[in-house]
Parts: structure tokens; C-alpha cells; sequence
């Protein structure tokens, strides 16, 4: 076989190569396009980031529960005070629809879930007493709870404590959180009265 022949052959053998190479780095290309995010094709064909983050429009008819997954199972979970609350609105409790709107104005679908509601939305007193009664009618119902029994046997009505002083800063939302299992409502008193003695000013003057 002389010279030419052989050039001839090896250029031909290079082509071939650089085409195949070439046909693999547009099939791979492809292949990417084609498994890339939805929004993030959307977001590049519109010129915007690939990160743009999707809102969402929050309306008073929405499933809460498409956002808020634990407290919607909290519904059906019996050692939550929520599984006695079922058949109330989330409005009945946190809100009108129009300040609900509110906070969710610049809620996005890949936000974290905020750690405390704020004031605006966190359960009221208010809102507990319209449903419960009063704390006279409150205190009556617990007259049995002994809950809130200290080291030397004394025990408090929770409903029927002095609600002045120290105590003034108490709501319903301190002891009880409907999503979340009841848990005993002393550790919130031991948190002052740390020796476990309900009688005030034995420790500090």
C-alpha cells in the first residue's frame, strides 16, 4: 500500500472519530435540556434567573395543608388538642382572612416555615375565651385538675391563679399548643418557682 493511500485512509479514520465525538456531545446536550426543571427552562426562555423563586398566591379557600403538613396531621392525632379543634377554620384562631393575606404576601413555595407565628397570628386569648368561656367558667371545669401540684402537696387550679404580678404575662398559648402533644403544664411554673413550691417569696425578698 503506498504513501497516499495510507494518508488518505488516516485522515478519513480522523474525520469519522471527530464526527462521532461530536455527534455524542450534542446528544449528551440534549439529553440535559431535556431533563432540566421545568421553571428553570421557563425562567431561562423569559431571560430570568434560574432561581427565581415561585410565590405563592395565598387565598382564604386554599388547603392550608399543601403548606402547613404537620399541624393539618395534628387534626387527626389524639394527643393533640388540634384532633378537638377540627372543625374550626384556621381563621377561627389565627386571623382574619385579610391579615392572613397579609402574611402571606411574599411567602414562596421553597421558604422555610418560620420557627414563631408572629403577634398578629398567634393564638389570642381572645379567641380561646370566645370558645371556652370565661376564666371564672374555666376555673370551675378544672377544679379537679391536679396537674399543678408542688413538692409540699399544694395544688392550683391553673384556671384560678392570681393573674396579676408575674402571672399577668400568662395566656392559654403558654400551656397549651394544639399541634404539639400535651406535655405537663408544670415545667412552664417551674420555671420561676424552681425549688417546686408554689408559695412565693420563700426563695427571693
Amino acid at each position: 500500500m503506498n504513501r497516499g493511500t495510507v494518508q488518505a485512509r488516516s485522515r478519513r479514520a480522523a474525520m469519522a472519530t471527530a464526527v462521532a465525538v461530536a455527534a455524542t456531545t450534542f446528544a449528551i446536550a440534549g439529553l440535559l435540556s431535556a431533563c432540566a426543571p421545568k421553571q428553570q427552562q421557563a425562567d431561562a426562555s423569559s431571560g430570568e434567573g434560574a432561581d427565581a423563586a415561585i410565590t405563592v398566591a395565598w387565598s382564604a379557600d386554599m388547603a392550608c395543608s399543601s403548606c402547613h403538613a404537620h399541624e393539618a396531621q395534628t387534626e387527626s392525632d389524639t394527643a393533640c388538642l388540634a384532633s378537638k379543634h377540627e372543625a374550626d377554620s384556621c381563621e377561627s384562631c389565627h386571623g382574619t382572612a385579610e391579615s392572613l393575606a397579609g402574611a402571606h404576601a411574599n411567602a414562596s413555595a421553597d421558604a422555610s416555615m418560620p420557627t414563631k407565628l408572629s403577634k398578629e397570628h398567634a393564638v389570642s386569648e381572645e379567641a380561646c375565651l370566645a370558645c371556652h368561656g370565661s376564666w371564672d367558667e374555666l376555673a370551675a371545669k378544672s377544679v379537679y385538675v391536679t396537674v399543678l401540684t408542688d413538692a409540699d402537696g399544694t395544688t392550683v387550679n391553673p384556671h384560678a391563679m392570681d393573674r396579676t404580678g408575674d402571672h399577668a404575662a400568662i395566656t392559654c398559648a403558654s400551656c397549651h399548643n394544639v399541634h404539639e402533644a400535651e406535655t405537663d403544664q408544670k415545667e412552664l411554673c417551674l420555671s420561676c418557682h424552681h425549688e417546686d413550691v408554689f408559695e412565693c417569696r420563700t426563695c427571693h425578698e
